[in-house]
């Protein structure tokens, strides 16, 4: 099939969609109720409809009784969560499997060009996929299946209210969009709660150290993320509902997130057939951290100003942001000593985890980071592609992403990543005593140094059909 109809690849290697996120028409102004229609139909072809189906059938088929849910037992718990870990490695583990594993479609629609970490220490397993498969199996599932037997044994005891779907058809079937764009909601404000500094730190680091996603990334949380993702079930505490609203809600939000992080804009189907994955808006979260905190389906993010559609215009109007914002985190060292090389940069309260901070010093320029697990490194402050200062980027883990070309670099050791750097940086030795950060400016190593240490020497074989590539 042939993609370049919905999109291509730009100068850093990354797919982009030709049609750009737009928010929905339900809520578009002036008003237009056929485009809204349109818009609620449209919005359950073909996922939603597939989730509802399943929680239909697991309502009538794989969920214990009301009768046996009146009284809490380990048995018919261990029934849902097994049910729960079987439906998730059905939709995530077939998307991965035919996506990354078999790999059926390559990279077409493949919005990063790099394939999942492996060997990175950052991972549990040293792996991504079986990091991300760890998380959502055991904490991820635990908490699905825990709201879901305390909302049905509340159902089976009466404390909650109840709508038959044979009284009440039309209510019921309504109900299921109240359930989608309820969790919609509920999603963007938790997500934005969960990029506060301390719950980000103690919790949320653990989901974006996937820049680069896949399936299993989408349920890959800790546990105190679950707890808050899962709480949207509550509703059917609250409004009148059917235990297979309730199911539907859990499975949504347990399926769902597989499909939002696939990593793909479309999934091939056939030879001129293809899906749409929708996953683009919330790629664009991962890739810039502090955008797109909801769903396209819903108007949050345009109404708070947090939306990034991946224009050009959106991508100048994040970088004047980050700019201000790290304009009061540069600290001048001039006039500090060296201790043995060792120069007092900060205190280490100043630098936040997976945050960068800018210092000068002897008319050279650093970065200095902290990753998602608490380790601080320090390198060169400027990028050795686009002469963007670092420090204006963001770390995702144990990797800095330029905030200019997107090119990325390992911390650790200065290491290119990521087109279209290609260059390493010098990185120096960092350490935290009585509160403060030292760096030892006297002891460049890295990458960088390495680099500069190698020489090639070329002849030319050819200069027939030869591809050049640009550089700023």
């Amino acid at each position: 099939m042939k993609g370049a109809q919905w999109g291509g690849r730009d100068s850093q290697g990354e797919w982009k969609p030709y049609a750009l996120p737009v928010p929905s028409p339900l809520f578009a102004w002036p008003w237009n109720p056929l485009a809204a229609a349109k818009d609620l139909l449209q919005g359950l072809w073909p996922y939603n409809l597939i989730y509802i189906a399943l929680a239909v059938i697991s309502w009538l088929y794989l969920t214990p009784s009301l009768e046996t849910t009146k009284y809490f037992a380990a048995g018919w718990i261990a029934q849902i969560y097994l049910r729960n870990v079987a439906l998730l490695t059905l939709v995530a583990g077939a998307l991965h499997f035919w996506l990354y594993v078999l790999k059926r479609q390559g990279k077409q629609f493949k919005y990063n060009d790099d394939w999942l970490a492996q060997g990175d220490s950052q991972f549990l397993f040293g792996n991504q996929t079986w990091d991300n498969i760890f998380w959502s199996l055991t904490s991820g599932c635990f908490f699905w299946t825990a709201y879901e037997a305390v909302t049905l044994w509340a159902f089976s005891n009466q404390i909650i209210p109840y709508v038959d779907f044979r009284e009440h058809p039309i209510y019921c079937i309504l109900m299921f969009w109240v359930v989608m764009y309820f969790r919609y909601v509920h999603f963007y404000f938790i997500h934005r709660a969960a990029h506060w500094k301390p719950l980000f730190n103690l919790s949320h680091y653990l989901h974006h150290k996937n820049i680069n996603v896949g399936p299993w990334s989408g349920l890959s949380m800790d546990p105190i993320e679950h707890l808050l993702y899962f709480s949207s079930v509550l509703l059917h505490w609250i409004l009148p509902s059917s235990p297979i609203h309730a199911i539907f809600h859990l499975l949504h939000g347990g399926l769902s997130p597989a499909l939002g992080h696939a990593g793909f804009h479309r999934l091939v189907a056939g030879r001129e057939k293809s899906l749409n994955s929708d996953a683009y808006f919330h790629y664009l979260h991962h890739k810039h951290f502090n955008v797109n905190f909801g769903v396209q389906e819903a108007p949050l993010d345009w109404w708070f100003n947090t939306y990034n559609d991946g224009s050009t215009e959106s991508h100048k109007a994040l970088q004047d942001a980050i700019s201000k914002k790290n304009e009061a985190l540069v600290t001048s060292c001039a006039d500090r000593p060296l201790v043995d090389g060792w120069l007092e940069v900060c205190p280490s309260n100043d630098l936040g985890r997976e945050k960068a901070h800018r210092f000068d010093y002897d008319q050279r320029s650093y970065a200095l980071y902290r990753t998602a697990d608490n380790q601080v490194y320090a390198s060169d402050g400027f990028c050795t592609h686009g002469n963007e200062h670092l420090a204006e980027g963001r770390v995702k883990g144990t990797i800095i992403e330029c905030a200019k070309h997107h090119g990325t670099f390992d911390v650790r050791d200065g290491a290119p990543i990521r087109l279209p750097v290609c260059v390493g940086l010098k990185t120096y030795p960092v350490r935290e005593r009585d509160g403060k950060l030292w760096v030892n400016v006297s002891a460049a190593g890295g990458s960088g140094v390495t680099h500069a240490a190698v020489t090639h020497q070329f002849r030319v074989i050819s200069n027939h059909n030869v591809a050049t590539y640009i550089k700023e």
